[in-house]
């Protein structure tokens, strides 16, 4: 059901056989999202078929991964995320049975400093149903940050490269990303088609000019970008210097940025504006468009 201004008045999921109804935020009826408290105490654990690719899917969709996908002591594989709205997801898949033996022996809750978000924000206490032993929230882990990693190819001199020596380089890149993955430093990623494929939109002459091909034409274009999550940059070079990737082109590195306090403070002011326009429609009615 829509609602003003494009939002969304109501909406349902599904889970299993469980209904949940969703609303856009609405701050002039008090219907809030957990952003506009700084954040919720409820975060909802959910067990899927196939962690990576709910996690993978949820990225593409706007999540934000706050702990990469990896295997727990307990036997899942989980991660967690936050969405948009600023909601928090722990999801997981069980992946084998581990021996009560085996759990007990693991270190109490209370020994397990709580696990950090990759800003450095706890990502707090939630029951587990399955592990005696506690929650993977409580695994003691170094900070992270995330860092971009832009690959650059010169497509003219990889389309002069053989096809075995084209399958040969791709296998040791997947190979090494499943390395990156099983250790917890790989967050996302995805190739790009060629720059022959791409399209420029530009802000020109007071409205927006299409153009057809890539932004800048140079010898070496985009072909890539990684997600990475390293201690620091000097650890985020240590990773990349080993990608076998390197050999096709160069990576450049960024740290990414993180925007959720930008993004708090908008959501804010285009409240205040609603509210605002609302009042003076009240005051106003004469220059209400209906």
């Amino acid at each position: 059901m829509p609602g003003p201004n494009g939002t969304i008045g109501h909406a349902e999921i599904t889970i299993g056989d469980c209904h949940i109804m969703l609303a856009d935020e609405f701050p002039e009826m008090n219907f809030k999202s957990p952003r506009a408290f700084g954040g919720s105490p409820v975060a909802v654990h959910l067990y899927v078929k196939n962690v990576d690719a709910v996690a993978k899917k949820a990225v593409t969709a706007g999540a934000k991964l706050l702990r990469s996908v990896a295997d727990q002591f307990y036997g899942d594989r989980s991660a967690s995320l936050e969405d948009p709205f600023g909601h928090v997801w722990h999801i997981a898949t069980h992946i084998k049975e581990v021996p009560m033996k085996e759990l007990k022996s693991a270190p109490p809750l209370w020994q397990r400093p709580p696990r950090r978000d990759d800003v450095g924000r706890p990502l707090g206490l939630f029951p587990h149903c399955r592990s005696l032993a506690g929650e993977d929230d409580y695994e003691f882990a170094e900070e992270t940050m995330k860092y971009i990693c832009l690959g650059y190819l010169d497509e003219k001199k990889w389309e002069t490269v053989s096809e075995s020596e084209q399958h040969a380089l791709m296998d040791e890149c997947f190979a090494y990303d499943d390395v990156l993955r099983k250790n917890g430093h790989f967050a996302g990623g995805e190739a790009l088609q060629s720059a022959r494929n791409a399209t420029t939109l530009r802000w020109k002459n007071g409205k927006v000019s299409i153009t057809d091909g890539p932004y800048a034409e140079t010898k070496e274009q985009l072909g890539g970008i990684l997600v990475l999550e390293a201690k620091d940059l000097n650890h985020a070079i240590q990773l990349m210097s080993k990608h076998p990737g390197v050999k096709a082109g160069p990576f450049e590195i960024r740290p990414a940025e993180d925007l959720t306090e930008m993004i708090r403070e908008s959501e804010r002011r285009r409240s205040t504006k609603i509210v605002e326009r609302k009042h003076n429609a009240k005051d106003h009615p004469a220059f209400v468009v209906q």
